[in-house]
C-alpha cells in the first residue's frame, strides 16, 4: 500500500506572491483587502508601477559559473541576506491579529530590513530594479498579503518565494553575486 503524501497547507502550496495575494483576499474582510490593494485617487501610480516592471525584460546569460548564488548585499551600511526589503505599512492588524509583531518576528531573522515600497511583486522585479541601478527592492503589499494569508508564517513564505525567484533570476542571468547585476542585463520594450 502506497504511503499517503502529506497535504500541504494552502500557504505552502503558493508558488508566487500573486497566489499569496489570492489567499489573503479570501481570508480578509473586503474593506481591509481593498485598503491594501488600492491606491490613491485614480490608482495611476499603482498601475504605472506594474506597467513599468512589465516593460523591462531580463537578458539570460550562459557559460557563466552560477553554481553558487549569493544574493546578500548591504543596505544603508548594514549587511542583508537579500536585496528584497520590507516597506513600512500601516494598520497591519487588518491583515492578521498579530500585525506588526508577526512581521517583525519574520523580518528580524535576517530575512529583510524595513524601508520604502517600490511596487515589486516578483523576484524578477527585484532583479530588474537592481539592474536599473537600485541598491535594493522594497516590498509592501506582498508581505501584507502574506501576513493576511498566514501571519508570521505567511510573511516568511512571501520572503522565501521572492528570494527563490530572485536567485533563479540571478542564475539565469549569469550573475552569481549582487554586484555582478548590471544594466546590460535588461532590455526595455
Amino acid at each position: 500500500m502506497a504511503a499517503k503524501k502529506p497535504v500541504r497547507a494552502p500557504l505552502d502550496r503558493c508558488i508566487n506572491v500573486s497566489e499569496v495575494e489570492d489567499l489573503a483576499r479570501r481570508k480578509m474582510k473586503r474593506a481591509g483587502y481593498d485598503y491594501y490593494a488600492g491606491g490613491s485617487e485614480d490608482e495611476r501610480t499603482l498601475e504605472g508601477n506594474r506597467t513599468a516592471f512589465s516593460a523591462v525584460f531580463l537578458r539570460p546569460r550562459v557559460l557563466v559559473d552560477v553554481s553558487r548564488i549569493d544574493p546578500s548585499t548591504t543596505a544603508l551600511g548594514a549587511a542583508v541576506s537579500t536585496p528584497i526589503l520590507l516597506a513600512p505599512a500601516a494598520l497591519q492588524k487588518i491583515a492578521h491579529p498579530d500585525g506588526e509583531l508577526a512581521t517583525v518576528r519574520a523580518a528580524v531573522r535576517g530575512r529583510a530590513e524595513v524601508y520604502v515600497d517600490g511596487g515589486v511583486r516578483r523576484g524578477t522585479d527585484a532583479m530588474k530594479s537592481l539592474a536599473l541601478g537600485a541598491r535594493a527592492a522594497f516590498i509592501g503589499r506582498p508581505y501584507l498579503w502574506g501576513l493576511a494569508a498566514g501571519g508570521e508564517k505567511g510573511v516568511s513564505r512571501v520572503l522565501t518565494l521572492l528570494r527563490e525567484e530572485f536567485e533563479l533570476a540571478m542564475t539565469l542571468c549569469g550573475t552569481p553575486t549582487v554586484v555582478a547585476i548590471k544594466r546590460s542585463l535588461v532590455a526595455e520594450g
